[in-house]
C-alpha cells in the first residue's frame, strides 16, 4: 500500500517529512501484513482501513500509540464500506445495517486529539439494507438495495435534497423525489450531494456557490437536479472534493467542476467552472479511477500504470516529493519495493496500482507486483460497490430451481426487494449492446426488450414464484409508481410492465394489474407522459402491437362486465380506454405501426350497441380508436335519431323551399328563422315549380346542388383554383351572418346523413375537432403556397435570405380583391427570413392562413355547425372521417356497383339486364356520375363505399315502353326501367333521362 499526503505516517511506520506529512507516495509494510484493504475511508484527522478479511483498522491525529487501532465493536458484524463525515465514520455492514462512530475533540490538551465513543446502531434504518453511503463535511447520504434514497444532517445548504433548506435532520429522510431512478451510485462533497442512475443520468443538490453542481450557475439546489450539460457523457463515477466535482466517463475522459484555487480541476488555471470541462491534459488518457481529497484530485490510468495528481500539495497530498499546488496533472512518484519472496528476492519491482483512494489531505493506492495476477485481474477495477436490487437470469436460475408450492423466506425477500421497487425494475433488462442503455432519452428507453420478453417467459414456468411476484406488484409496486418522476429511466418500468401482465395465469390478476398500470400512467405529469407516447412510438413494432393488445382484451372484458351488470362505466374501464386511445394516436403519428384493425372492438358481439344507453354510447364516442368506420356512422346515425325523438322536441319538419336560380338566397334567409329544435327535425326539401316528394332523395338533391353554387359564388368563400377547394376569407362578406348559416346547413347535412361536398379542405373539419392544421394542410388547400414553404424549410443552402429575400410579412386579400401586406409578427416587414428563424416564419404564415386571419368567421361557423349536436357526438370521428361522412367519396368501384344491385321484374342473368350493364360500363365516368346523381341525388359514394349502394332495378311495365324514359326515385334507390325494343333504344333513352338529374319531374 502506497501512501502519501496528512496519512498518521507514525501508526503506518512511514518516515514523516517536514510538517509530519509524507511528500512522497511510500510503502506502509505494516498495512501490508494485515492482508488486502477492501476500502479506506480518509476523514479530517481519521483514516479507516476496512480489509477483505472484514477487520476494521485506523489511524487518528493526536494519539500517541505507534500502531495501527482495532475497531473491536465489530467482531460480530461483517463491515463491507466506511465513510466519515467531520464528527463522525459511518459504517455499513454485509447485511446492510449502518453503524456510527462518533469523533470528539479532548479538552485541555496542547494539540488537538480525537477520541472515539462506542459505534452506535442507526436503528431508523434497521429495516431497510443499506448497500452504499456517502458523507459530506455534515450530513450524509445512504441508498439501500430497494433503490429508495435517504439522507440526514445538516441542511444548511438544501444538501439533503428535501426540497427546503433548514438547519438539519438528525433522523433519515427519505429522497421521493428520486423514487423510481435506478441508482448505481451516490456521492457528497462538503455540502453537495450528487446521485448516478445506472444509465449516467447525473443528478445533484445542496451548495452551489462555487458551481460545484455543474449547472452554469451559482445558485444553490434544494432538491435533485438533473446535470444536463453531462446529458450524454456515459458517467460512470463521480468523486466530490469540499467545493469541486470529479466525473468519470465509460470512455475514460474525466471531466472537473467547482472551486478551481488550488488547481483542483485540472485546467491549468485556478478558476472555478460553474459547468463540467473536460481535462484536456488527459485526453485520451482512458482514465480508470477518479478520488478527490478536499482540495486535490486523483486519477488513474491503467495503459501507463500511473496516478496522476492535482490540486493543493500543502500537506504532500499530491505526492511530487514537494507542498506545492499543481494546476494540471502529473505523475505521483510511486516508490519501488524490494521483494523478499521467490525468484525476485532482493529486486526491485515497481508497482501495480490496483486502487486509489483520496480523503481530506490523504492519499493512497493499493498496489501489486507486476507479475501478480491479483494485479491484473484488479487492474482497472472500482472500489468495490454494492448495486440495487435488479433481476437477471442468475437469479431467475435460483427462483426457478424451487419446486411448486411454498417458499421459502430468503426467495420472498428477494422477490420483495425487486418486484416492490420501481427502481430495480428500472435498472433491469439494460441494452448493454454497445452501451446502448447509457443512450437513453426522449425517445430511447434503453430496455433490452427482448431479453426481457424471454426472461417473463421463464419466470411463467414456475406458478407458484409467478404468483408471489404478482401479488408483490399489487400490493406494493403499482400504489409506489404514484410518486413523481424526474427523469426518462423512470418511465422504464411501464414498458416493462405489461411484459409481466401477458405471463400472469389469472385474468382477474391481469385486469386488476392493467387497471392499476393505466391509473399511474394517467397520474403521470403532461411532460412525462408524452415522453412515455415517445418511448410508444419508438418500440418495435411487435412490442408496440402486443401493448395494443394487453389493453385492448382488458377493456372488452371490462365493457363486456359492464353490459351485463347494465352499470355505469367505471373508472377503471375509463382509464383502460384513454391508454388506447392514446396508443392509437400514437400509432397514426408512427404512419400506423400496426394496423387500425388492432384497436377495433366488435361492439356488436359484445353487446347490441343499438341497445346501449344514451350515457354509454356517449361514453364509447370519447375513445373512437375502438370503433370501426361502420359502426361509427351506425352509432352516430342512431345518436341523431336519438335527439330527433327525445320528448322535448316535438315531431316537426325543418322545412326548406327554395328556388334553383336563388338557392343561396332563399336557404340562407330561412335558415335566420329555425331555433335549435327545428335544425334537429326530420329535412324536407321544396323545389319551388317541381313536384316531388323528398323522402331523402329530393334533399340528397338539395345539397349537391347548393354546395357546387357555394363554391362558385365568389362574395362568400375564398377560392383556390389550384386545389379548387374553398376557404374562409379576410374580408367580411355582404351577407351578415353567412357563416353561421352555412355552418348550420353543413351540421344539417352531417346530422340527417346527406353527402354534401362543400369543398373545404381537411383543415376545417381538423379545427372543429381540435386538432391543429399543420404545412400539409396549407399544401393541400394552396400546391403553390405549401410547396414554396416547403422548399424554404428544406433549402440546405447558406443564403436562405439572398435567395427568397422573403420577410416577416404575408399578402392580405381585402373584399375588393386588392392585396395589402400584414406582418406576422411585430416589426415583420424589417425581419428577414433566415436559416435560423425560418421555421418560425412558416409556423406564423400556417397560423394565420388557418387561424389568425379566420378566426371571428370559423368560430361562427363553427357554432352554426354544432348547434345540431347538442351532445359532443362528433368526438366519435378523427379529422379525415368526420370530412369522409360529410363530403363522401370518389372511390367508384362500378362493378362492385353492379354485383350489390338487385331486381324486381327483371333477374340479374335476365339478357336484357345483361345488355343494360354492358351499355353501362361502356358509358364514360362523367356520365355514369350523372347515373349516381339520377339515382341517389348525388354524384359522390357515402363514406362506407360503393358496397353501401343497393340499387334496384325494377321493371316498368307499360304499354309501347319505347315511348318512355326510365324513371329514378332517389328516395329508395330503384330505377325504373321498361324493357326497350332493342338496346340502341335503351342507350338512348337512358341517356336522356340522366343528363336531366338535375330537375325533378321530368317526363
Amino acid at each position: 500500500m502506497l501512501c502519501w499526503g496528512q496519512v498518521g505516517c507514525k501508526q503506518l511506520g512511514l518516515t514523516p517529512g517536514q510538517y509530519g506529512v509524507s511528500s512522497e507516495a511510500t510503502h506502509s509494510d505494516r498495512l501490508l501484513k494485515h492482508g488486502r484493504v477492501q476500502h479506506i475511508c480518509c476523514g479530517d484527522g481519521i483514516t479507516v482501513f476496512v480489509f477483505v478479511d472484514r477487520k476494521v483498522l485506523y489511524t487518528m491525529s493526536g494519539q500517541k500509540q505507534r500502531k495501527l487501532g482495532y475497531i473491536n465493536e465489530f467482531k460480530k458484524e461483517r463491515i463491507h464500506f466506511v465513510d466519515s463525515e467531520a464528527s463522525r465514520v459511518v459504517f455499513i455492514t454485509e447485511g446492510g445495517n449502518i453503524f456510527s462512530w462518533t469523533l470528539k475533540e479532548n479538552r485541555g490538551v496542547t494539540s488537538k486529539e480525537l477520541r472515539l465513543t462506542k459505534p452506535e446502531l442507526l436503528k431508523t434504518l434497521c429495516q431497510t439494507r443499506v448497500i452504499q453511503v456517502a458523507c459530506g463535511k455534515d450530513h450524509s447520504l445512504a441508498l439501500c438495495k430497494d433503490g429508495q434514497l435517504i439522507a440526514w444532517g445538516q441542511n444548511a445548504h438544501g444538501q439533503l435534497g428535501l426540497g427546503t433548506k433548514d438547519a438539519s435532520h438528525t433522523s433519515p429522510q427519505c429522497l421521493k423525489s428520486m423514487a423510481g431512478i435506478p441508482i448505481a451510485q451516490i456521492a457528497a462533497g462538503g455540502a453537495h450531494s450528487f446521485a448516478l442512475s445506472v444509465s449516467g443520468a447525473v443528478f445533484g443538490w445542496g451548495r452551489n456557490d462555487r458551481g460545484q453542481l455543474g449547472l452554469g450557475d451559482t445558485e444553490d439546489r434544494h432538491k435533485p437536479t438533473y446535470v444536463k450539460p453531462l446529458e450524454g457523457k456515459k458517467t460512470i463515477h463521480i468523486s466530490c472534493g469540499e467545493e469541486h466535482t470529479a466525473v468519470l466517463t465509460k470512455d475514460g475522459s474525466v471531466f472537473t467542476f467547482g472551486a478551481g484555487s488550488f488547481g483542483q480541476l485540472g485546467h491549468n488555471k485556478r478558476r472555478d467552472e460553474i459547468k463540467p470541462r473536460l481535462v484536456a491534459e488527459l485526453f485520451a488518457a482512458k482514465v480508470s479511477q477518479i478520488a478527490c481529497g478536499s482540495y486535490h484530485t486523483l486519477v488513474f490510468v491503467p495503459s501507463s500504470g500511473k496516478v496522476y495528481a492535482f490540486g493543493q500539495g500543502e500537506k504532500g497530498q499530491l505526492g511530487s516529493g514537494q507542498t506545492s499546488d499543481q494546476l494540471v496533472p502529473l505523475p505521483v512518484k510511486l516508490a519501488s519495493h524490494t521483494s523478499d519472496t521467490g525468484p525476485a528476492n532482493g529486486c526491485t519491482i515497481q508497482p501495480v496500482v490496483s486502487k486509489i483512494f483520496a480523503g481530506v489531505n490523504q492519499s493512497f493506492a493499493e498496489c501489486f507486483a507486476e507479475r501478480d495476477d491479483i494485479a491484473l485481474k484488479h487492474h482497472s477495477s472500482f472500489i468495490s460497490m454494492k448495486g440495487i436490487a435488479t433481476v437477471d437470469d442468475l437469479l431467475l436460475e435460483k427462483w426457478s430451481g424451487i419446486d411448486d408450492g411454498k417458499l421459502c423466506k430468503s426467495i420472498k425477500t428477494e422477490i420483495n426487494h425487486v418486484f416492490s421497487s420501481a427502481a430495480s425494475l428500472n435498472g433491469s433488462f439494460l441494452e448493454t449492446t454497445k452501451d446502448n442503455h447509457f443512450k437513453t432519452s426522449n425517445e430511447v428507453s434503453g430496455v433490452d426488450m427482448s431479453a426481457m420478453h424471454l426472461w417473463f417467459e421463464k419466470l411463467q414456468r414456475n406458478v407458484t414464484v409467478l404468483q408471489e411476484v404478482t401479488d408483490t406488484v399489487k400490493k406494493n409496486l403499482m400504489p409506489s409508481l404514484l410518486e413523481s418522476h424526474v427523469c426518462v429511466e423512470t418511465l422504464r418500468v411501464y414498458l416493462i410492465l405489461p411484459e409481466l401482465i401477458e405471463v400472469v395465469k389469472e385474468q382477474k390478476d391481469v385486469v386488476k394489474l392493467t387497471s392499476l398500470l393505466s391509473r399511474t400512467i394517467l397520474s403521470l405529469e403532461k411532460s412525462k407522459l408524452k415522453i412515455l407516447e415517445s418511448l410508444w412510438n419508438n418500440l418495435n413494432n411487435y412490442f408496440f402491437k402486443k401493448l395494443v393488445m394487453l389493453f385492448k382484451t382488458v377493456c372488452q372484458h371490462l365493457l363486456q362486465k359492464t353490459f351485463q351488470k347494465q352499470t355505469k362505466f367505471s373508472e377503471d374501464l375509463h382509464n383502460c380506454l384513454r391508454i388506447l386511445q392514446k396508443l392509437y394516436e400514437v400509432n397514426c403519428f408512427a404512419d400506423l405501426k400496426v394496423a387500425e384493425s388492432n384497436f377495433y372492438i366488435a361492439l356488436a358481439e359484445v353487446f347490441g350497441i343499438s341497445t346501449l344507453h344514451i350515457d354509454s354510447v356517449l361514453d364509447l364516442i370519447k375513445y373512437p380508436c375502438i370503433i370501426n368506420m361502420e359502426t361509427k356512422v351506425e352509432t352516430f346515425n342512431n345518436l341523431c335519431a336519438f335527439i330527433r325523438n327525445l320528448p322535448e322536441n316535438e315531431p316537426n319538419q325543418c322545412l326548406l323551399v327554395v328556388r334553383r336560380s336563388m338557392i343561396i338566397q332563399d336557404t340562407l334567409k330561412q335558415l335566420m328563422m329555425f331555433d335549435k329544435t327545428t335544425l334537429q327535425q326530420q329535412l324536407q326539401v321544396i323545389f319551388e315549380g317541381e313536384f316531388a316528394e323528398d323522402y331523402g332523395g329530393v334533399s340528397q338533391e338539395f345539397f349537391s346542388v347548393i354546395t357546387k353554387e357555394l363554391c362558385v359564388h365568389q362574395n362568400i368563400f375564398k377560392h383556390y383554383e389550384d386545389s379548387r377547394l374553398i376557404w374562409f376569407p379576410e374580408w367580411e362578406p355582404k351577407l351578415p351572418g353567412v357563416f353561421r348559416l352555412v355552418g348550420i346547413l353543413c351540421g344539417i347535412a352531417l346530422h340527417h346523413g346527406f353527402v354534401a361536398n362543400f369543398h373545404f379542405p381537411l383543415a376545417l373539419y381538423k379545427k372543429l375537432l381540435n386538432v391543429q392544421p399543420t404545412i400539409k394542410d396549407l399544401k393541400e388547400l394552396s400546391k403553390t403556397e405549401g410547396r414554396n414553404l416547403d422548399d424554404l424549410l428544406h433549402d440546405e443552402s447558406s443564403n436562405v435570405e439572398e435567395v427568397y429575400g422573403q420577410y416577416f410579412v404575408i399578402c392580405k386579400e381585402t373584399d375588393d380583391h386588392f392585396k395589402i401586406q400584414h406582418e406576422l409578427i411585430p416589426n415583420g416587414q424589417n425581419i428577414p427570413v433566415e436559416k435560423h428563424n425560418r421555421k418560425q416564419f412558416v409556423d406564423a404564415y400556417v397560423d394565420y392562413i388557418f387561424n389568425t386571419s379566420v378566426e371571428k368567421h370559423f368560430k361562427a361557423f363553427a357554432e352554426g355547425f354544432r348547434s345540431s349536436f347538442p351532445k359532443p357526438i362528433l368526438d366519435v370521428f378523427l379529422p379525415e372521417e368526420l370530412m369522409a361522412v360529410v363530403h363522401g367519396n370518389t372511390k367508384y368501384e362500378w362493378e362492385l356497383l353492379e354485383q350489390q344491385a338487385s331486381y324486381t321484374g327483371y333477374t340479374k342473368s335476365d339478357q336484357y339486364i345483361v345488355d343494360f350493364w354492358t351499355m353501362f360500363h361502356q358509358l364514360p365516368k362523367k356520365k355514369k356520375k350523372n347515373f349516381l346523381a339520377f339515382l341517389t341525388g348525388c354524384d359522390r359514394i357515402p363514406v362506407g363505399g360503393m358496397g353501401t349502394l343497393k340499387i334496384v332495378i325494377n321493371e316498368l311495365r307499360i304499354f309501347n315502353p319505347d315511348l318512355y324514359y326510365p324513371i329514378g326515385h332517389t328516395c329508395n334507390k330503384t330505377l325504373d326501367l321498361p324493357r326497350y325494343s332493342n338496346i340502341r333504344k335503351l342507350r338512348k333513352r337512358f341517356l336522356r333521362a340522366i343528363e336531366s338529374y338535375e330537375v325533378f319531374g321530368i317526363q
